[in-house]
């Protein structure tokens, strides 16, 4: 997660590395409007630096959602989407799905599992539903 952090960090410092001095070479009066689309090229210029920053803050939700979201599911592996569904969002629960998440937890009852993997997903995503993180991060799937 550091190495995230650190990656993040370096971009984010992009926003305020534009050089002015590329619209201040440009400042004069030879023709009548030089002055004007200078000062419209510093404008444009800090305009992307600003949309560079801003995706970037976007960006690095997802990027850390995403990050969260992985580790979960490799410490939670051995369960399915319809089983963290249940577990998580208590949505689809028959004593089958019980069944199944008590044969691969051989240690705990669903119960026990239940309480270990909700109190999880809380500390890394909050009161947000299993559904909606798992959905979101589909999308991100599909669209790259």
């Amino acid at each position: 997660m550091n190495k995230i952090e650190n990656i993040l960090t370096q971009l984010s410092e992009l926003e305020g590395k534009y050089d002015f001095s590329l619209a201040d070479k440009y400042q004069g009066n030879i023709f009548p409007t030089q002055m004007e689309l200078a000062v419209k090229m510093e404008d444009l210029v800090h305009q992307i630096t600003h949309e560079i920053g801003s995706t970037i803050a976007f960006l690095k939700e997802d990027i850390i959602e995403l990050h969260r979201y992985i580790e979960f599911r490799k410490k939670y592996a051995i369960l399915s989407e319809c089983e963290l569904l249940f577990l998580i969002d208590d949505i689809g629960g028959n004593l089958n799905i019980k069944k199944c998440i008590n044969n691969k937890t051989i240690a705990s009852n669903w119960l026990n599992i239940r309480q270990t993997v909700l109190e999880d997903w809380k500390s890394n995503f909050g009161n947000a539903s299993f559904e909606k993180i798992n959905s979101k991060l589909n999308v991100l799937i599909t669209r790259t």
